[in-house]
């Protein structure tokens, strides 16, 4: 197996730079953990200052010759808004606001996001923003959000008594392996 780890923080390391886009050309799939870091955009870095993290990775992964399987990892999907759950699908979708057209029915991913948090908010009428939820009404904009269209594509929520229990039944952890052609 040929597998290539990274820290996110190597994104902007000049003398890491050759290597990493090395290795995304020969990549098929990127997995990346701890997906919560790249959770906002950051600057575009088009004047003096360097681009993001994010926008060296999203770059990275858009201007690939060949398209990857993209795996973000996190516990924390939604940290202080949804949006950062868009941002980190933009990391894939290169900021295609139709890229889900055909395959959800989404048409523009950001009025999608906009409509969902309004839609949140009118529901949870006592709250004026979302990261002021109590306990009852986060778990009531949690079930909101399983029962949205991306979020139900796109996520696979497990949680560690879930993890635990598996391990328990099935007779150890499980691993994903990476074959890159």
């Amino acid at each position: 197996v040929n597998l290539v780890i990274y820290n996110h923080t190597d994104l902007q390391r000049p003398s890491e730079q050759h290597k990493i886009e090395s290795t995304m050309r020969a990549a098929d799939v990127v997995i990346i953990d701890e997906a919560h870091h790249f959770r906002t955009p950051g600057i575009k870095g088009l004047k003096v200052k360097a681009p993001s993290r994010y926008r060296v990775l999203q770059g990275m992964i858009q201007n690939s010759e060949r398209p990857k399987q993209v795996y973000c990892l996190t516990a924390t999907p939604v940290n202080n808004s949804i949006h950062d759950f868009r941002h980190i699908v933009e990391l894939y979708t290169g900021g295609m606001e139709n890229y889900f057209a055909t395959t959800l029915g989404v048409h523009n991913l950001r009025s999608h996001f906009n409509r969902l948090e309004k839609s949140i908010l009118k529901k949870l009428s006592s709250v004026e923003q979302l990261d002021m939820l109590i306990e009852s009404e986060f778990q009531e904009a949690g079930n909101m959000l399983r029962a949205d269209t991306v979020f139900d594509a796109l996520v696979v929520q497990r949680s560690r008594a879930y993890v635990k229990e598996s391990q328990t039944l099935h007779g150890g952890v499980y691993f994903l392996v990476v074959e890159v052609r």
